[in-house]
């Protein structure tokens, strides 16, 4: 965890964070937990294709599996064995399915389009298992369609949305970033690097104010006036 306070029941947590909070706990520190989940994502399979990070180690798969159904088969098998250490195996236990001597948790995920190292997508999975809700005004990623094709805004499903004035008190909730990245690839490739956003969202001043009133006040208030957007 990035930090912590005992006393608060909180956490601020990187992309492994749906591990951190839905572990089972001695029932001596049995707290009700919120958290905060910074640019988490999950499954790995689906992930390590859209990650820059990944672009070395996949010029030698790929050499192995030069078949593309192969090569993305091969990732999802081997994301079978690599599962109960991933997110993907927890996903539904962070908020509505803890585990035994497990507390529920309420939380607020944080991410940024064009994020090159953990791809949108991944929290899109996370959140659609762990009940959360969108706001109203949330940002939108557009994808440029492969060989010079049309660029298309994504249409969001599986996520419930309220209006942008609502004070989420009961549920978790989901806020992306604009940071003023390029649309991503609608491939399984990594978006530009060059403009890669992934210490967006933690860097900035709405992001962490929306935070500080979760973990004081169990609130989750929209901060922005429109789409969220933040300086990379």
């Amino acid at each position: 965890a990035n930090s912590a306070n005992r006393k608060l029941g909180t956490f601020l947590t990187p992309s492994f964070s749906p591990i951190y909070l839905s572990l089972p706990l001695h029932p001596q520190y049995n707290y009700t937990y919120v958290g905060a989940i910074g640019v988490g994502g999950g499954p790995f399979g689906l992930l390590l294709p859209r990650s820059k990070d990944f672009e070395e180690l996949s010029v030698l798969l790929r050499l192995l599996y030069p078949d593309p159904v192969h090569y993305i088969s091969f990732l999802a098998f081997a994301n079978m064995i690599w599962s109960r250490l991933e997110p993907n195996a927890y996903m539904s236990s962070i908020t509505s399915n803890p585990l035994p001597n497990t507390p529920t948790h309420r939380v607020i995920y944080h991410y940024a389009l064009g994020d090159a190292q953990v791809n949108i997508l991944g929290l899109y999975s996370i959140t659609r298992s762990s009940d959360v809700l969108l706001f109203e005004n949330h940002v939108l990623q557009n994808f440029s369609l492969p060989n010079g094709g049309a660029v298309v805004t994504e249409e969001l499903f599986g996520l419930p949305v309220v209006p942008s004035d609502t004070v989420v008190t009961q549920e978790s909730a989901a806020v992306g970033f604009d940071c003023g990245a390029p649309p991503e690839p609608s491939t399984n490739v990594p978006p530009n690097g060059k403009y890669d956003t992934h210490e967006g969202p933690r860097r900035t001043a709405v992001a962490m104010k929306q935070m500080h009133t979760f973990f004081e006040t169990g609130e989750i208030r929209n901060l922005c006036e429109g789409p969220c957007t933040c300086t990379v």
